[in-house]
């Protein structure tokens, strides 16, 4: 079709405008544009997730957007809260970076409002972030770590808080009925004691933040006793309280999702009735019975994703008797219809949704326990499934995983075979997947890997492997080997006065990716108000992973120099009076300056400042923070800028 040259255009939406009134209501709210792109498998870690509406925004819309982590802080909009500007809702995680390739959901409620018009209907979606860099995808022989007799399901996510996955995982017995929590130190080394109360015989594990303060909750599926555990996490990875939720008999799966869009996490539960139950959130982690949801046989796993792109999640659930999987679409509130059945073969067992096509919507890949192959079913866009490559994988794939082994942007499959051991296929594009090194991985002795999961364990931005069966072990992914091995180095004071302020640098030998501090922050240098000892590791070319410490020790500060007067208002309006930032008598020079704006963004940095700062900057409120490098004395402090 012929495009409108942009004259007519701007008639048709200028006539618009003129029959509006005629028509007795103001133009519907709806959402037109999303970036990162629905279901987008390798976003950016640091990008905003932005909505744009058709219509400028109310000052209360930003408290519509939820945004939730499935690795690490739950709901990342308690930390920083989501911003909006005219048409457009906006979060950034500037607290800290997503995950490498974790699932990032999201839900704009009906609270979204313009002058005139609430948004009809709650819009939810995700997106898959990048990894970091380009590996290997070679899964080096790693570590086992200490669980209980009968490990079983397992999640990863932080847990504690300090920035690394942790580790859980079920105990599978009726003994036990436990979860253990094994805490990672930032290498992909994994220990502590904690067990974790829960029902009987739990099978699967899942984290999620379903009481909505800023960490990552418990909860597992009990096959013993048909029901599901939540367990509410304190922050620093204990978890106590909660609730055990009945459900149909023989629970096999539990999965987390907004589906009733009030922007907190809903639970969809696959038993063996042949039900899937629905248990809807209060928003502070109470759950109350929703509408079950029929498929046709006994389920053997379920998931949700928005698989006919109408801005809710759906229910797809694999069928052990009937060999098919069932799709079941969401009506927007929770409530779950249609007959699709998609044919795969005998015995499906688990099942993953993840655009491995590339054409922006979810695809479905499922498991085949009696043909040892895994079926490609290709979505149309609407819901609908088509099929594509079937994978030969290893004997009883009765687990499987997606995620962006080798970096290339494209989502790969991983199966959890009996006998203990992976099996790896790498997307070639379009969903097309092959094992050109016939590579697998015994992660076992002759017991069944009763799961997987993929996640950065070791902090360097690729995907590393853990599995559950005999043990628990973890796999690194090797990167690429070939290269000089770097380094990370910490320059700063030695000691450091009470009240006063220093600053850490880090450097390396080879291009940094990405810097992690102890504290949190992720840039070269970290600024210090306190002795302590700091640490930084640095992801490196090559996927490399560098670490280094520093202690900073407590000085005898009686000699400290006296606080220097410096001006905290400035008016640089030419009339040469408080134009610029002046440091008193001989100081200027002297000192290395670095601004800082209202939203702690650096704006200007002297090694030596000459008395120049102030007639150029923008009106508003700076923070400085001043060193003398001769002597080690800090000051800080702000200055407003007044036009």
């Amino acid at each position: 079709m012929t495009p409108f040259p942009s004259i007519w255009r701007g008639l048709v939406w200028a006539s618009s405008l003129v029959a509006a009134p005629l028509l007795g209501r103001a133009q519907a709210l709806v959402s037109t544009a999303v970036t990162p792109a629905a279901n987008a498998a390798a976003a950016g870690r640091t990008d905003p997730l932005r909505l744009r509406f058709s219509q400028p925004l109310t000052p209360a819309a930003p408290a519509a957007l939820h945004v939730f982590s499935s690795q690490r802080g739950g709901r990342r909009t308690h930390a920083t809260p989501a911003s909006g500007r005219e048409h457009t809702l906006t979060f950034t995680p500037s607290a800290y970076p997503f995950q490498p390739g974790e699932t990032i959901r999201y839900t704009v409620t009906t609270a979204a409002a313009s002058a005139s018009e609430h948004l009809a209907r709650p819009l939810v979606g995700q997106f898959t972030t990048a990894v970091s860099c380009t590996s290997a995808g070679v899964f080096e022989a790693g570590t086992q770590v200490a669980v209980g007799r009968y490990p079983d399901g397992l999640a990863l996510g932080d847990v504690d808080g300090d920035g690394d996955l942790d580790v859980l995982n079920t105990q599978f017995s009726a003994i036990s009925n436990t979860v253990s929590v094994r805490l990672n130190d930032g290498t992909g080394q994994c220990s502590g004691t904690q067990s974790v109360a829960v029902g009987n015989a739990p099978k699967r594990v899942v984290l999620g933040d379903v009481d909505g303060d800023g960490d990552l909750d418990l909860l597992t599926a009990n096959q013993g006793s048909s029901s599901v555990s939540v367990r509410f996490n304190d922050g620093r990875g204990q978890f106590s309280g909660g609730s055990d939720l009945g459900v149909d008999y023989y629970p096999t799966r539990v999965t987390l999702g907004d589906l009733d869009g009030d922007g907190d996490l809903d639970l969809l539960v696959a038993t063996g009735s042949g039900w899937l139950n629905v248990r809807l959130n209060d928003g502070a982690g109470g759950f109350r019975p929703g509408p079950s949801v029929r498929a046709s046989g006994s389920t053997t796993d379920a998931t949700l994703g928005d698989v006919d792109g109408d801005g809710d999640l759906d229910v797809v659930a694999s069928n052990f008797v009937s060999n098919a999987v069932s799709v079941r679409l969401n009506d927007g509130a929770g409530s779950f219809s249609g007959t699709l059945e998609v044919p795969t073969g005998a015995e499906p067992q688990a099942l993953a949704l993840g655009d491995v096509d590339g054409d922006g919507d979810l695809d479905l890949v499922v498991t085949s326990g009696s043909t040892s192959k895994a079926y490609i079913q290709l979505n149309t866009g609407r819901g609908s499934f088509t099929a594509g490559a079937v994978v030969p994988v290893g004997v009883g794939p009765y687990t499987l995983a997606l995620g962006d082994v080798d970096g290339d942007g494209d989502l790969d499959l991983l199966t959890g075979n009996i006998y203990g051991y992976v099996s790896l296929g790498r997307n070639q594009g379009g969903g097309n997947f092959l094992n050109p090194d016939g590579r697998s991985y015994f992660v076992t002795d002759f017991v069944n890997t009763t799961d997987l999961a993929l996640g950065d364990m070791d902090g360097d931005g690729d995907l590393d492997l853990v599995t559950s069966g005999f043990a628990v072990g973890i796999r690194l992914n090797g990167g690429t080997a070939a290269g000089p091995v770097g380094t990370v180095q910490l320059t700063g004071p030695a000691e450091l006065c009470p009240g006063t302020s220093g600053e850490l640098t880090a450097t390396s030998s080879l291009p940094v990716q990405t810097y992690s501090w102890s504290t949190g922050e992720t840039g070269a240098r970290l600024a210090i108000h306190q002795p302590g000892r700091y640490a930084v590791t640095a992801t490196l070319a090559g996927c490399q992973t560098a670490r280094a410490e520093y202690v900073v020790s407590e000085g005898d500060c009686a000699s400290s120099p006296t606080a220097m007067l410096v001006p905290n208002i400035l008016t640089p309006n030419g009339d040469q009076l408080n134009d610029v930032f002046t440091l008193p008598g001989t100081a200027a020079g002297s000192w290395t300056l670095v601004l800082y704006n209202r939203w702690g963004r650096e704006v200007y940095r002297s090694a030596a400042y000459q008395n120049d700062w102030g007639p150029a900057a923008a009106a508003g409120v700076y923070y400085y923070y001043l060193r003398q490098p001769t002597s080690g004395a800090t000051q800080r402090g702000w200055v407003e800028v007044v036009r």
